[in-house]
């Protein structure tokens, strides 16, 4: 009976040994947590509760995903997400391992939205452009939503999209407001002159104004465009309606300088289109009523020298307000031979002659003499000589020269080209020379080519623009050039009648030893030629032009010669004649007992 009792209290102990996992040491997983339930972001601290013999590992699947998230003990977790969340725990000793699993154990909530203020924002497509103008705005707008929009266009249009696209119909400048509300406030952003619409383009009505319809030569008029358009391209006045652009830009002043009525058109032109105005007799220029001038008296002559008997012809260059009377002493006798303007008159006699014009008129008198002017010489006398020329306007350098043109008593001639450019102290030197005895003749106001000018323009603007101006700017400075030299030796033999009207001889340029470049003494032939003297240019050598001046003393010729700029150096550039050669011409020409020239002195 007892052995019975004691193997029932046996097997009871074992059951419950089982029961309550401590057969063998096996672990028992169990676990408490800090909180269940709360909003996010809730922190959770987890505490094992586990029962085990020895040492044991833990795996925490805090979101029973399938995934260990903690080995530790007792971790700590915070859930940023609301949900509901099965948390599970593994536990392993020596002896074995067990889990616990809680199911939906924990619950997060989320936490109460706070509201965000309105903040108004936008960018667009375009910002300028041609009427009509489509904009598509676009929203970058930031806070709670949901939000509602208020656009308003500057233009009178307004919008309730989020991102509206809008047409400018109208031409101008405007300013763009965004509005935006939420349950937060309402919140508006300006954006000032944002929208720049202008005019699409249309083709331009041309118009004008001058600042004088009418008025005497030289009357100078300021024309000022009033064209109706937007970005004009070009601009041609056309001034005196002759078919040609005299000027391309906007508001070009013009000069007239002839007396007459003149037609004034004027061409613009944009990127779609052209107009013209034409004003039929719009500027009106008359002549100005002369105001009495004081006489300047002034002459030239045909020639200067000369065999007996020698005719002359004197030509009046004189200035002053008409009615002139004239007076002419040929020999200062004290007596008067002629009462013409332009008499000619015949020195029978071998000698040296001054000669003096007497000039008159109603506000006053004025008296030219010109001492030892006319030379007669024996019939027979040789005239052998060379005529030297320089063109251009390198007035310092052949001042420079001065002294040895002093020291062979060399008269040479100067054409003068660009007179305009001279400076003040140039045109002294040029008075210095024109008193040793040169000559300063005229070579063109811009040194234009007259062959190629002629292509593009008429003969009276060629005489106009390049010799006219010319000549009178050089008589306003005391110069009086009778005398021409072609600029690049172009000569258009169509022009030469014109030009022989304002010169005695016109000086081209030749490059042979022939007949071409020598001239007979008072054949008075206008059209002339040179051959070049620069050391380094023309290809002539010193010994080429010796021969030529010994042929020019055979033959009692006179050889024409010309040359540029005169310079020290003993290694001369293009265009230059050196010192050194210079002088032996003219020491050549002076043994040979030959004169020197200038092209009024050749006749």
């Amino acid at each position: 009976m007892m052995k019975r009792r004691y193997v029932c209290v046996l097997i009871a102990i074992t059951l419950l040994c089982v029961m309550t996992g401590i057969v063998a040491g096996k672990p028992t997983a169990q676990f408490t947590a800090s909180t269940v339930k709360g909003q996010a972001p809730l922190t959770v601290e987890f505490t094992d509760h586990s029962v085990f013999s020895g040492t044991a590992t833990y795996k925490w699947d805090i979101n029973y995903d399938g995934t260990t998230d903690y080995t530790t003990k007792n971790p700590v977790y915070t859930y940023t997400n609301a949900g509901t969340y099965s948390v599970k725990l593994i536990v392993k000793d020596s002896s074995g391992r067990d889990n616990e699993l809680k199911t939906n154990y924990i619950t997060v909530t989320a936490a109460p939205v706070v509201p965000v203020a309105p903040a108004p924002a936008f960018s667009s497509n375009v910002q300028s452009g041609n009427a009509p103008l489509t904009v598509q705005f676009t929203d970058a707008s930031t806070g709670t939503t949901p939000l509602t929009y208020a656009w308003d266009f500057g233009d009178g249009g307004t919008s309730g999209s989020r991102s509206p696209s809008h047409v400018y119909t109208t031409v101008g400048t405007f300013n763009v407001v965004l509005t935006i509300t939420n349950i937060a406030g309402t919140k508006s952003v300006t954006k000032s002159g944002y929208i720049a619409v202008t005019a699409a383009p249309v083709p331009p009505q041309a118009d004008f104004r001058s600042d004088t319809p009418s008025g005497y030569a030289p009357l100078t008029v300021q024309f000022t465009d009033q064209s109706v358009s937007s970005g004009i391209t070009t601009y041609k006045w056309d001034i005196n309606n002759d078919g040609r652009t005299e000027y391309t830009t906007k508001n070009p002043v013009h000069t007239y300088t002839k007396v007459g009525t003149y037609t004034v058109k004027l061409t613009v032109t944009n990127g779609v289109g052209s107009d013209v105005e034409r004003k039929t007799g719009y500027i009106t220029v008359t002549q100005a009523p002369p105001v009495p001038v004081v006489p300047g008296a002034a002459f030239t002559s045909s020639a200067r020298s000369g065999d007996a008997p020698l005719t002359i012809k004197f030509t009046d260059q004189s200035t002053g307000t008409s009615p002139l009377t004239y007076a002419w002493d040929f020999n200062n006798d004290g007596v008067n031979e002629s009462e013409l303007q332009n008499p000619s008159f015949t020195f029978d006699s071998v000698g040296t002659f001054t000669v003096k014009l007497y000039l008159t008129n109603a506000v006053g008198s004025d008296v030219e003499t010109k001492t030892d002017y006319i030379t007669v010489t024996p019939p027979g006398t040789s005239h052998a000589g060379v005529a030297l020329t320089f063109d251009d306007n390198s007035v310092d350098a052949w001042y420079a020269a001065r002294g040895i043109f002093l020291k062979y008593n060399a008269h040479v001639t100067f054409f003068i080209s660009n007179f305009n450019a001279l400076d003040q102290d140039e045109i002294t030197k040029l008075k210095t020379l024109q008193a040793d005895g040169h000559e300063i003749a005229f070579h063109g106001y811009n040194h234009e080519d007259e062959v190629e000018y002629l292509q593009s323009h008429t003969l009276n603007e060629y005489l106009n623009n390049e010799i006219i101006r010319g000549i009178n700017l050089m008589k306003s400075q005391g110069f009086n050039p009778v005398n021409f030299a072609y600029p690049y030796g172009a000569d258009d033999p169509a022009a030469r009648p014109a030009l022989g009207a304002y010169f005695g001889h016109m000086r081209d340029t030749y490059y042979d030893w022939d007949n071409t470049i020598y001239y007979t003494y008072g054949s008075n032939i206008p059209y002339i030629a040179g051959i070049g003297i620069d050391d380094n240019t023309y290809g002539n050598s010193l010994m080429d032009i010796t021969t030529g001046i010994a042929k020019a003393k055979a033959d009692d010729k006179i050889l024409i010669f010309y040359g540029h700029e005169t310079v020290a150096s003993s290694n001369p550039g293009e265009y230059q004649t050196s010192f050194a050669r210079l002088e032996s011409i003219l020491k050549y020409v002076s043994d040979n007992g030959m004169k020197t020239y200038t092209i009024a002195e050749i006749h």
